[in-house]
């Protein structure tokens, strides 16, 4: 695991060596371990290490094969990378390291042969005989890769705090972007925040020859899914799929430090948490979870309930209104995407407490969105049904779920089933956005159809799917790329942690896909084939017990321990000299919410994690 940077010369000239470091040394908490750079022709690659596989000094990155005569730079994990060593054994390897593997496979089989690597990763690579400079990124997204160019180089690193710490790439915001922030919560890549940084699409290859940039994509999950659904034959069972999960984990555990796992006590986790203490001695794996001193937020008796059974040691955090405040600032001041999912702040917090005793965690990413596990996905069912609905029992259903009192504790019935009801006459991709997302769009003085045009944007090719599918889909190619994923990796980067995520290995993403619908949700049921496949491991009471996600009491902290910032940052002429937002209609929404009227507590944080964050990254639009 690893920060990389560097850049490619367009005018033929490497960037100084000077410039690349300082890239560099913005990504040390990524790679405390070492800082190289090596400058190859025109290529200057650069790597800080955070030494995982091989601690030895010879495999820091950046790698060099003169073989080839080829130069690379990688963030992540090769889980193949035994394989590929059996498979080129004569290769003159001069490390242990699971990234020395890439070489041989690139120099028998090109490009085309990188897509056969099976990890988590980000990679840089410079063909320096063939004129050849590649970017490539993993398939789900799991690590990130961004790239600017200026009228002298071709830059790229693992953040972007690296490319604007150059001072040569604007902090501009992009105003698409900004919209996409606000309706969702995240950015849809391959665009960011900033107007001249772009990111590597997952699943894609960026190659840089005889001065023209290509894209590529050599993993396309829509058509992946539909050629797994139309080839599968057999009837799945529990079985095959506890197999996939054993071999991905088995191919996950390899690591030369300690491993931890983060424990919710949930499905998801405490299934990961078995699989590994099959492999690992449960005496040498640490779980770390969350609790809360809000007590209907506080599930961390489940995480102990789990680690007790399996063996291993629980650490905990306890985040009190002190320590939410103390992982909010991190995350404004120390990463430069604006994420507002208010789960960064438990997962920034975790990372600190992991980075003490472990430098490798395992997470449950990617269930929810493979295997149906976000109630979303029966609530569009369940909409079918009340659209059908005679007129007047549809208005007397909404006028009774208008009624329920709004609350601001754990996901309450009330607030699922406001949220549902309000948006359930709406096309279903729209409909999914607005239940997902914290509808701040509304907020901004450009909202003219906002939630429709990005309704409009996605892939109408997904309407041939049953809707719960196409929502997975979508989900898994939006929600989880541009939110979860990112989140994870900056919350444990920043404490030199990384994050794996073993459903997201190839097999099981295949087999995911190959699922019937029946296999995710039946009737009320969500995860069925996922939660019979746990029963040969977990207890029943942790299998079926109600999925309430990593949620923050963020409702109050609005009302009282964060109430000045609030208002600081919320303050109407500061929204009017900033001329993005409706001072307004914010001002109506946050009076609305502290009289508890409503919830609109996801909205709110949206623009106070804004407002703070371009304090940080973009002073000069920040309307103070």
């Amino acid at each position: 695991m690893c920060g990389i940077y560097g850049a490619i010369g367009l005018d033929q000239l490497p960037a100084t060596r000077g410039e690349i470091e300082r890239m560099g040394g913005l990504l040390t908490h990524r790679g405390p371990h070492s800082q190289k750079t090596l400058v190859q022709g025109s290529a200057s690659l650069g790597c800080t290490r955070l030494r995982i596989v091989d601690l030895t000094l010879v495999a820091d990155g950046p790698l060099r094969s003169e073989v080839g005569n080829l130069s690379l730079t990688c963030n992540g994990e090769i889980y193949n990378s035994a394989q590929l060593r059996a498979r080129y054994p004569d290769y003159p390897y001069t490390t242990r390291s699971d990234l020395e593997a890439i070489f041989p496979l690139y120099l028998d089989k090109g490009l085309e042969g990188l897509s056969e690597i099976n990890g988590m990763f980000a990679l840089a690579l410079w063909d320096e005989n063939h004129g050849r400079f590649l970017l490539m990124r993993d398939r789900s997204g799991e690590k990130p890769l961004f790239y600017a160019g200026t009228p002298t180089n071709f830059l790229f690193a693992s953040e972007m705090q690296s490319l604007l710490g150059t001072q040569s790439v604007s902090n501009e915001l992009d105003p698409a972007s900004l919209q996409d922030y606000l309706c969702l919560g995240y950015v849809r890549s391959p665009r960011t925040i900033f107007r001249d940084i772009r990111q590597v699409p997952a699943g894609s290859m960026l190659i840089l020859e005889n001065d023209a940039l290509t894209i590529s994509n050599y993993w396309e999950p829509q058509n992946i899914a539909r050629f797994e659904r139309d080839r599968r034959t057999l009837r799945p069972t529990p079985t095959e799929l506890l197999e996939l999960l054993r071999s991905s984990v088995l191919r996950q555990a390899t690591a030369d430090v300690k491993r931890g796992v983060y424990l919710s006590g949930g499905l998801d986790s405490s299934l990961l948490a078995a699989l590994l203490c099959e492999i690992i001695d449960p005496a040498e794996l640490t779980g770390f979870t969350v609790a809360f001193t809000a007590s209907s937020f506080d599930e961390s008796h489940w995480a102990s309930y789990v680690a007790k059974r399996l063996g291993i040691q629980l650490n905990r955090v306890t985040l009190d209104e002190p320590r939410l405040e103390r992982a909010w600032r991190r995350a404004i001041t120390e990463i430069a995407d604006p994420i507002s999912d208010p789960a960064l702040l438990p997962t920034i917090a975790l990372g600190e407490l992991a980075g003490q005793s472990v430098n490798v965690v395992f997470s449950g990413e990617g269930a929810d969105e493979l295997f149906g596990g976000y109630p979303t996905y029966l609530g569009h069912t369940l909409a079918h049904r009340v659209v059908g609905l005679p007129s007047i029992l549809r208005k007397a259903l909404a006028a009774g779920i208008q009624r329920l009192p709004t609350s601001h504790q754990k996901v309450t019935v009330s607030f699922l089933a406001k949220r549902f009801i309000k948006d359930v006459d709406s096309p279903w991709v729209e409909r999914h956005l607005r239940w997902f997302g914290p509808g701040a769009g509304k907020l901004s003085l450009d909202n003219d159809n906002a939630i429709e045009d990005l309704a409009r944007g996605f892939a109408e090719d997904q309407d041939t799917l049953p809707v719960a599918e196409a929502a997975m889909l979508l989900d898994y190619s939006t929600y989880l790329r541009d939110n979860l994923l990112v989140k994870l990796d900056r919350g444990t980067m920043l404490s030199s942690v990384e994050s794996r995520a073993p459903f997201l290995d190839p097999d099981v993403l295949r087999h995911a896909w190959s699922l019937p619908m029946s296999s995710k949700i039946k009737g009320t049921q969500t995860k069925v084939l996922l939660k019979r496949a746990a029963a040969e491991v977990l207890p029943r009471d942790v299998i079926h017990r109600r999925k309430r996600g990593l949620s923050l009491p963020i409702a109050s902290w609005l009302n009282c321990g964060l109430a000045a910032e609030v208002d600081r940052l919320l303050d109407p002429g500061r929204l009017r000299r900033q001329g993005l937002f409706d001072a307004s209609g914010v001002a109506e929404h946050l009076k609305e919410h502290r009289e508890h009227r409503a919830d609109h507590s996801r909205m709110l944080w949206n623009v106070v994690h804004l407002q703070s964050w371009l304090e940080t990254w973009a002073p000069s639009q920040a309307g103070a």
